[in-house]
């Protein structure tokens, strides 16, 4: 089996961003649902950050695949395959570490359920639930950046479409030859 490319990796990253968006959104509609229904506070605060979260990962995962396909054609030589590669691997780095960041957030937000609930007049467990929603959004996207950060530096960064080198150096020759 080949060993995936950088592109292999981006089309891989983009489609499981684009998954997690339409499964946050379709478990927070449910929720919200059942939230509804039984009149939950942690529910609606959990659901609330499923259909944002989902709704804001889709927007992100919808752009790169755009933005992947005004590029399909373009051949990359070594050196901006490289760049690429080490582009994409600090913006995983950076995310990873602002994700860290929205753990953290949700937990704080759920540590201070109490304090928030007295200052708006919002219940604890409305509180409780949008931190826990936070929190899991922020614990997906860390694992999902640091996953893709490690992946990409451990995979060589050569042109992104070997097919072009190989059609590229056919024709090469056949100049020689003639």
């Amino acid at each position: 089996m080949n060993e995936p490319t950088i592109d292999d990796l981006e089309v891989e990253l983009t489609q499981t961003l684009g998954r997690w968006a339409i499964s946050s959104m379709a478990m927070g509609a449910v929720v919200k649902l059942v939230g509804e229904v039984a009149e939950s506070p942690f529910l609606k605060g959990f659901a609330g950050q499923q259909l944002s979260w989902g709704a804001i990962d889709g927007a992100i995962a919808g752009f790169g695949t755009w933005r992947r396909q005004q590029s399909i054609d373009q051949q990359l030589t070594d050196e901006q395959a490289q760049e690429k590669s080490d582009k994409l691997r600090k913006l995983l780095v950076i995310n990873a570490a602002l994700d860290v960041g929205y753990v953290a957030a949700g937990i704080a937000t759920m540590i201070a359920a109490g304090p928030l609930s007295r200052r708006t007049g919002k219940p604890a467990t409305h509180w409780l639930g949008l931190g826990a929603g936070v929190a899991v959004q922020g614990g997906f996207l860390w694992a999902l950046d640091a996953t893709f950060a490690r992946r990409i530096s451990q995979t060589p960064a050569t042109r992104t479409n070997p097919w072009h080198d190989a059609s590229h150096s056919h024709s090469h020759s056949d100049n020689h030859n003639g």
